[in-house]
């Protein structure tokens, strides 16, 4: 060998480089990838019963008289009930169907006891019963509430709010 040439062939240095500079390209882009991948956010869970809709419409229902009997302690509840609802086509339906919606409604509220009944009223818990029921209903029969491919549920169906009115419950003896 003489003092010029070197122990290896000047092609397997470049390719030595070469193969070097690719492992640690290679390495750094593993490493930016993690980082980049971890920074995006995760894409957050719509909880449907946190989210506020904007009412549209309006149905308002027939005065309700419902007489419980519970064994020696009888009794008469009469309320009205006004739904605002997210869209038209809920309202038709809503409209269509009143007596099976109130049907349903005086079925829930036959459960209670009268006092049971009336602390719900001023709770306000008993709006939000309403509120449920008719959401059952509609949710079961309204096309356009099948989740979608995400899971999510189109937001157009819905009862938003319930007001409950002209409220009165006796004891009937």
């Amino acid at each position: 060998m003489s003092e010029g040439e070197s122990k290896f062939p000047l092609k397997y240095i470049i390719a030595g480089a070469g193969i070097i500079g690719f492992i640690v390209l290679v390495i750094v882009g593993f490493f930016v990838y993690n980082m980049i991948s971890k920074a995006k956010p995760a894409v957050k869970k719509i909880e449907l019963e946190k989210i506020e809709f904007e009412a549209k419409d309006s149905v308002t229902f027939e005065e309700f008289t419902i007489f419980l009997v519970e064994g020696n302690n009888s009794g008469v509840v009469k309320f009205t009930v006004n739904a605002e609802v997210a869209s038209s086509r809920v309202k038709e339906f809503l409209e269509r169907k009143k007596p099976a919606v109130r049907d349903a409604v005086s079925r829930t509220i036959m459960t209670m006891k009268l006092e049971e009944i009336k602390h719900k009223y001023y709770e306000v818990e008993l709006h939000n019963i309403i509120k449920k029921d008719l959401n059952e209903i509609v949710d079961k029969n309204v096309k356009g509430n099948a989740p979608d491919e995400k899971g999510q549920v189109s937001k157009m169906n819905l009862v938003i709010r319930v007001n409950v009115f002209d409220f009165s419950a006796m004891n009937i003896e």
